[in-house]
């Protein structure tokens, strides 16, 4: 996996912070052996290698409920493969987990699906659209349901009705 190098490098440069959250975007172009279908037991051709553009996002932060324990993340996306734009469907993440003195505790990674994020996307602008026409909507009733009423108690001050005994 590409991000591995890349932890090398970061691991270096964030140790050098001291603040207690880190925040860095850096963009990497670096020789990576390239596997048609993407696995390289069932590779039908050897592979070859190519030069990627991956852009990296690292973050620092303490655990919450240990503060002596902080977690390192890395989010990878390849954008260019031999120079052209590429669209990666799923951003990987690698989150170590380190003690102060920047010693690895534990490692995670796990593939983050961009379909949940235009899913979010999609469902923001659905309630962007709809929430002004449901109030529009819940206006026109009450608005509806007060003028209504209004004009039923002025017709029965112009018009009462007879009571019979």
């Amino acid at each position: 996996m590409l991000i591995q190098n890349v932890i090398d490098e970061f691991y270096i440069v964030t140790c050098l912070f001291s603040c207690f959250q880190v925040t860095a975007l850096s963009m990497f172009v670096s020789l990576t052996f390239l596997v048609e279908g993407g696995n390289l037991s069932k590779a039908e051709e050897p592979g070859r290698f190519v030069m990627v553009s991956v852009r990296v996002l690292v973050r620092r932060w303490p655990l919450e409920n240990e503060p002596v324990v902080h977690i390192l993340a890395f989010n990878e996306e390849v954008t260019e493969v031999e120079g052209k734009q590429v669209q990666q469907t799923d951003m990987y993440e690698v989150n170590i987990f380190m003690n102060k003195e920047f010693q690895k505790l534990r490692q995670s990674s796990y593939a983050v699906c961009q379909w949940v994020e235009q899913l979010r996307e999609r469902l923001r602008q659905f309630w962007t659209e709809s929430l002004p026409l449901f109030f529009l909507f819940m206006w026109v009733v009450v608005v509806g349901v007060v003028g209504s009423a209004v004009i039923v108690k002025v017709l029965d001050l112009l018009f009462p009705t007879c009571q019979h005994k």
